[in-house]
């Protein structure tokens, strides 16, 4: 292993990547030997594929030891500090969405600590800034959370790695909390403190094998600018291997804050209390239909003056649920929210009041691209409630969505009988189809690498199908952004996100057989 001492005098160090290199250890150390950080990457200094930085800026005006596995020494003297990232890629990156949230570099992971306030959206999510693939783990795993911001919940600036794996261990996920009662009394009077509750997955890294998962705690008390780790924690101590996940909520009935963490055993959840979210006492398990990564919401019901309270889980399994201030009482059994299982991992924002707003991520990526995953639109949810008590989960597209859209001409009130047209459509824009069809009428829509049928009250892209429509009345609202389709029934706010690798087509080409009226709006988008 070859190493320098390096003076920290600007923020990036650009690691040389490439995706089937052999991997190498990096550490930095202090001068004592005192490890600050250990990642993995595939580095290659003679024929990278791109650059990935390494944030340094923490560390700025100290001296530490870099240390790499397999490389000369030679090598290694030419790694400086430089002022920019390297955007240098000889990968293809133009088929990188355009108004969906990606990484920079590496692989994106579940969104984490959503929260809203002042105004402005906050957002993190796991990070692999050095890896190529989807999960990426290896005995050392890089990930921990990065940033990003948004004052219209579409346009997102990213930022630097926040959490870094540490001597706790890579940071998992976990939920954001603001505490606008300033019940852990973190609060200075200004604003009311964030509180970003993740775990720390000790035994997940060479640093701390042998070690445990416990749960922590950051505090911000500026609005979310700055966070610093809570001096008392952990805060919980680790209950069984693989407990992981936290979400909190308040439950306003009996006036308690409520914690739900994935046990690491299938379908078991652990449920805490606290009167001022630092100490937490135990309640009743609940045992559910899915693993990983719960969300518990108010869900404002269409019509009433009220909200129904919703479990959900990472692979997007929900459910009504009841709380009586001791344990989940389950009220229907548990349903996917979309049908194609393209999206998981989906959170709610804190701080959202009288709505509910979701971020998912879609498992995606380009062959040999520098980025792996995005972030979907932001979804509103609400729930229409049955006269059997029954509840429905409609999605839309956040109201802010619409400010991406520019206008653009478009033919309407079409009528096609066993024809077809074609029009201008370049990705990104937002498609929305109104139409009628006769009894056994189809009409589909050809755009990107996608291609949608509705028939038979069925809606369709590739493998995957919803039951949509009412009376042969469809309404569409399609937003396609290079690799990535998401439509939403606009009736039954069914959701069918797709995925593909296509490119090179663009227009939109419909089609009908049987007599169908459409009605239909185009908007470009643009960031």
């Amino acid at each position: 292993m070859a190493q320098k001492e390096m003076r920290i005098d600007k923020p990036y160090l650009n690691l040389p990547v490439r995706p089937d290199a052999p991997i190498a250890w990096v550490n930095w150390e202090r001068p004592d030997g005192g490890l600050l950080y250990e990642l993995y990457a595939e580095l290659d200094f003679d024929d990278p594929a791109y650059y990935v930085p390494c944030h340094v800026e923490r560390w700025m005006g100290e001296t530490l030891r870099l240390r790499i596995g397999a490389v000369s020494e030679e090598r290694l003297e030419a790694l400086v500090c430089e002022d920019k990232p390297r955007t240098w890629t000889k990968r293809p990156d133009d088929g990188r969405p355009r108004v969906h949230f990606t990484p920079f570099r590496g692989v994106m992971g579940d969104p984490n600590g959503l929260f809203a306030l002042d105004g402005v959206y906050h957002a993190f999510y796991q990070h692999n800034p050095y890896g190529t693939q989807c999960g990426d783990w290896t005995e050392t795993c890089n990930f921990g959370w990065s940033p990003a911001v948004s004052t219209d919940l579409c346009r997102w600036r990213g930022g630097p790695p926040f959490m870094i794996p540490d001597e706790n261990g890579p940071a998992f996920s976990g939920t954001a909390f603001v505490d606008e009662e300033n019940a852990s009394g973190l609060g200075d009077g200004t604003k009311p403190p964030v509180l970003l509750y993740y775990t720390a997955a000790g035994g997940q890294s060479r640093r701390t094998k042998g070690g445990a998962a416990t749960q922590r705690l950051m505090v911000s008390i500026d609005g979310g600018e700055h966070f610093h780790p809570y001096a008392h924690n952990p805060i919980l101590p680790n209950f069984c291997r693989g407990n992981r996940d936290p979400k909190v909520f308040r439950h306003r009935d009996s006036g308690r804050y409520i914690l739900v963490i994935y046990s690491g055993e299938k379908y078991l959840y652990y449920v805490c209390a606290s009167t001022d979210l630092l100490h937490w006492e135990r309640l009743p398990d609940f045992q559910w239909s899915d693993w990983e990564c719960p969300d518990v919401m108010e869900v404002p019901v269409e019509g009433e003056d009220r909200t129904q309270l919703v479990f959900w889980s990472a692979r997007g399994y929900w459910a009504p649920v009841d709380f009586d201030g001791e344990r989940f009482t389950q009220l229907a059994p548990a349903r996917p929210f979309d049908e194609g299982h393209q999206i998981q991992c989906g959170q709610s924002f804190a701080g959202m009041k009288g709505r509910c707003v979701q971020l998912h991520r879609f498992n995606v990526g380009l062959p040999c691209a520098p980025w792996y995953g995005a972030y979907t639109l932001p979804y509103e949810l609400t729930l229409a409630a049955g006269p059997d008590g029954s509840y429905a989960l409609k999605a839309a597209f956040a109201a802010e969505v619409a400010s991406l859209e520019a206008p653009a001409d478009i033919q309407r009130d079409i009528v096609l009988h066993n024809g077809a047209i074609t029009l201008p459509a370049a990705s990104p824009c937002r498609i929305r189809i109104d139409t009628e069809l006769e009894k056994g009428g189809t009409l589909r829509l050809r755009f990107g690498g996608f291609e949608a049928v509705l028939s038979h009250g069925e809606l369709s892209c590739g493998e995957h199908r919803v039951t949509v429509g009412t009376d042969g009345r469809y309404r569409l609202d399609i937003v396609w952004d290079g690799p990535l389709a998401e439509i939403i029934e606009g009736g039954s706010g069914r959701l069918l996100p797709a995925v593909s690798c296509e490119t090179g087509r663009d227009t939109l080409e419909l089609s009908g057989s049987g007599a169908c009226i459409l009605t239909q709006s185009l908007a470009a988008l643009s960031l």
